[in-house]
């Protein structure tokens, strides 16, 4: 990937290559997500996590993994697939296709109304009444976004244990009654905040990085010190200045 990226002239840094390569293993290691997603499940249940849609607050749930299927390799149990228990509803990312495709009206291209063809047979399977479409296109995706953001804060400060991809494709919101959730899938990526230090630094960076972006921080120092100690060690703290100059 790096060669056929430097072919089309984008600039990879030698130091950028390996922790990506790690990353993808440690997204693709079964093991570890099953480990993952127990602890991250039981962390958020501990402290009945929740946000708010509308007046419904919505427990936020990690899914339960039904079956994993091992095989011996070079005298280790590796597992090789694991089925998660599946959650329904609109991921944020198909909430936000749904309020954008049908607030363009004729306007939306054919693509768009095929995607949006796909998102209203998927809800009409749910419920064939179509009330949940209407709940959904009334949702505050913002609102939706800055509550997540909130829990995830909670989930480094105090629980010592995060979701560390959540984007909007990982995040299934269920509306249907009796069964109003949040849940948070894909938990190949789990990070650990596991000494008072690292919450704190981190807790420092997020708080830096919004000053920063809000042009109320000049000093950026700090920021590249935090990103420089707890990423790739064959990069330098320079380089991440340089990053952080250039947001």
């Amino acid at each position: 990937v790096a060669q056929l990226l430097q072919q089309n002239q984008y600039r990879v840094p030698d130091w950028l290559v390996p922790e990506v390569s790690q990353l993808v293993r440690d997204e693709l290691d079964f093991a570890q997500e099953v480990t993952s997603a127990g602890q991250l499940r039981e962390q958020l249940s501990a402290r009945s996590a929740s946000i708010t849609v509308g007046e419904q607050v919505l427990p936020i749930r990690v899914p339960k993994v039904l079956f994993a299927r091992t095989r011996a390799d070079t005298g280790t149990q590796r597992i090789q697939m694991i089925v998660e228990e599946k959650f329904q509803g609109l991921s944020i990312a198909d909430m936000v296709r749904l309020q954008d495709i049908t607030a363009k009206g004729t306007k939306a291209t054919h693509a768009e109304r095929r995607a949006l063809a796909n998102i209203h047979r998927k809800l009409q399977r749910l419920d064939p009444t179509g009330a949940l479409a209407e709940r959904y296109l009334q949702c505050d995706v913002v609102a939706i976004r800055s509550d997540s953001a909130i829990d995830l804060l909670y989930q480094v400060a105090d629980d010592g244990v995060f979701h560390a991809d959540p984007h909007d494709g990982n995040a299934i919101i269920d509306l249907r009654p009796q069964h109003e959730q949040y849940g948070l899938i894909d938990a190949g990526s789990v990070g650990h905040a596991e000494t008072p230090a690292m919450r704190t630094d981190f807790l420092e960076f997020t708080v830096r990085l919004m000053l920063l972006k809000q042009g109320l921080l000049t000093d950026t120092q700090p920021i590249a010190r935090i990103m420089h100690e707890y990423t790739c060690k064959t990069s330098t703290e320079a380089t991440w200045q340089e990053v952080v100059d250039d947001l």
